[in-house]
């Protein structure tokens, strides 16, 4: 079937369009579906899934993502432009299976990054982590360009910045891992927005006694994030993630903790106007003498919308857990909603878990102790929300 040069769809309708052939991507071009044939194969029954009628999206609002509606071009890469003034240094963009270095000369000492064509090899030892959902982030793998691989070598001490560029009204999707080498620590900062749309598969491998620090901000875009992270033993993960003004956010991280790990994550969103954000978090721990904490924090107002789900797993083998949960909202406005699921599944009796959630208003006494300090109405808020999110 010919290609043709750009279509207009809904992303709901992007299973139709896969099945059409639309563009160069893992389902039609030949070499890149042999060589991903075990992940490709795997892949292909979300094509006939009903995703607004799981139960996963219940009270996230999918449909909002669903019936976006976007132009995307078929072309193999996106062409970047030679020089862009950046208010931030960026070390990688990362545009609809394309990736273009900065000019840091860290990166030639310490990363290296592989495709499909730069090392055959090196893309298919990642396959047996390209493993279905189920959902969304499914049509996002089968749809990528060229998924990519950024490996950091062993025993590096670095900072990376990396972008996430869409054009306005365009749909990317792009599957990356992050492969941190052992004994190095790595602290990423990831940039995604741009106004369009996005589905993000990544995939972070903390090798042994490697740290990995995540800062993750998202900003002005319709996003649909997958992370899955897979720690081996005496790794250390940490994630700090900020949502500024999004149109809707779903973001699902899920972690592997195996023997003396270090989990850290931590969500804050101040949400106004119409926006929908979702987090999902499951810390699944696989192995003996670990440490998690997940800390969410959200204030919405106006008619904004707030899901999260939160769930620690600890498994019948991993002895001396140590896992925490704690999810925190404050509501400003009456029409704005906040939905909380946080859950344990304990399968052995020797761990220290706890979990809580709380749903509150601004403190009537503290509002008025501020008014009385000579401040305003909005200026006491403001000060009360800075608070919060601290």
């Amino acid at each position: 079937m010919a290609l043709v040069n750009s279509a207009k769809f809904k992303i709901g309708d992007l299973p139709k369009i896969l099945k059409h052939g639309f563009r160069n991507n893992l389902m039609t071009h030949r070499f890149k579906k042999e060589t991903m044939a075990l992940s490709v194969a795997e892949y292909l029954p979300s094509l006939n899934i009903a995703f607004e009628k799981l139960h996963k999206y219940k009270n996230t609002n999918i449909n909002s993502f669903l019936n976006k509606e976007v132009i995307t071009p078929n072309n193999n890469r996106t062409q970047f432009h030679d020089h862009v003034s950046e208010a931030q240094p960026i070390d990688f963009h990362i545009r609809d299976g394309a990736v273009i270095q900065g000019f840091n000369a860290k990166i030639k000492h310490a990363f290296k990054v592989h495709d499909l064509y730069s090392s055959v090899s090196t893309m298919q030892k990642y396959q047996s982590f390209f493993e279905p959902n189920n959902d969304i982030s499914d049509l996002g793998f089968l749809n990528t360009i060229m998924p990519l691989a950024i490996k950091m070598s062993n025993y590096k001490r670095e900072n990376l910045v990396l972008k996430y560029d869409v054009e306005a009204n365009d749909l990317h999707c792009d599957t990356i891992v992050i492969d941190v080498g052992k004994n190095s620590k790595l602290d990423l900062t990831e940039l995604i927005g741009d106004s369009g749309s996005h589905i993000l598969n990544v995939f972070y491998i903390l090798r042994e006694n490697s740290s990995l620090t995540l800062n993750r901000n998202i900003t002005n875009s319709n996003t649909y994030i997958n992370s899955k992270v897979i720690q081996e033993p005496g790794s250390r993960f940490a994630m700090s993630c900020t949502t500024g003004d999004i149109d809707f956010s779903y973001q699902n991280i899920d972690v592997d903790s195996y023997h003396n790990c270090h989990t850290y994550i931590d969500n804050r969103n101040a949400l106004t106007g119409d926006r929908i954000n979702n987090f999902v978090v499951n810390i699944n721990h696989l192995g003996r003498e670990s440490f998690s904490n997940i800390d969410s924090k959200t204030i919405v107002d106006d008619n904004s919308i707030n899901y999260f789900k939160g769930n620690i797993f600890i498994d019948k083998e991993a002895e001396n857990i140590n896992a925490h949960m704690l999810n925190k909202n404050l509501q400003i406005s009456k029409k704005a909603k906040v939905y909380t699921e946080p859950t344990l599944d304990i399968l052995n009796k020797e761990v220290v878990c706890s979990h809580g959630c709380t749903i509150s208003n601004i403190d009537e006494n503290e509002l008025y102790y501020l008014q009385t300090k000579g401040l305003d109405k909005t200026q006491s808020i403001n000060i009360l929300k800075d608070a919060f999110l601290k």
